[in-house]
């Protein structure tokens, strides 16, 4: 008598593989498991200003600076479903600041970006890099979904003239499964990052020690998603 075989369980198996099957839609299809994606900021839709206002007793007759940077990048790591704990990294050329002060000749245009950049200023030279890098959005209210929009702080690091501080930058922002849409303004200290605000004649020529740093980004997605750690 030839001895006995067992057949193989085909409905455990079967049972298996639907679970599986399950498992993996829900993991492509469930908001709270999708990966965030990378989305790149696009800088022809993108505004990124340093205003550096004017004080003294000659105030009145001087102008306030406008700066723009002509190099500079940013990235965002951000899941729609969960945009709290989101990943900013900003980078700016800090010899890449051009003031856009409508009011200046060309000339004066050139000696304020020469001061900005140099030794007593930012001394890009030394230190050619701006960067800010967050981890953290604090929302001010409820946000979730594919489309949708929030209010809330970016809560980051701010590394200027060699030193870093925490920045806290209130936004607003809006996207769709396509875009990303961010605006906001921060105010930071020169004197905290080292740096002396500029000023002559006894104080009578002279910037604020106050700065504001102005944004409006639009950002599109990258194909794919990646895992965050």
């Amino acid at each position: 008598m030839p001895p006995e075989t067992r057949r193989p369980p085909t409905r455990r198996r079967a049972a298996r593989a639907l679970v599986t099957a399950g498992l993996a839609v829900l993991a492509v299809w469930s908001p709270g498991l999708a990966a965030p994606r990378i989305w790149r900021v696009d800088h022809s839709q993108s505004r990124l200003v340093v205003h550096v206002f004017r004080k003294g007793l000659l105030s009145p007759a001087l102008h306030d600076h406008h700066f723009v940077p002509e190099r500079w990048s940013a990235t965002v790591t951000f899941d729609p479903a969960r945009p709290e704990p989101v990943e900013v990294s900003v980078t700016v050329a800090a010899d890449s600041l051009r003031d856009r002060q409508p009011e200046l000749s060309p000339d004066d245009i050139r000696t304020v970006e020469a001061q900005a950049r140099g030794p007593k200023g930012l001394d890009a030279e030394r230190y050619p890099v701006i960067a800010f890098t967050a981890v953290r959005l604090e929302l001010s209210g409820p946000a979730s979904g594919a489309a949708g929009s929030a209010r809330g702080v970016l809560a980051g690091v701010l590394e200027l003239h060699g030193r870093t501080r925490q920045v806290r930058a209130p936004l607003r922002a809006r996207w769709t499964a396509a875009s990303l849409d961010a605006e906001g303004e921060v105010s930071v200290k020169q004197s905290d990052f080292g740096i002396e605000p500029y000023r002559a004649l006894l104080g009578a020529i002279a910037v604020q020690d106050r700065v504001s740093v102005e944004f409006a980004v639009r950002a599109t997605a990258e194909s794919g998603a990646t895992e965050r750690p």
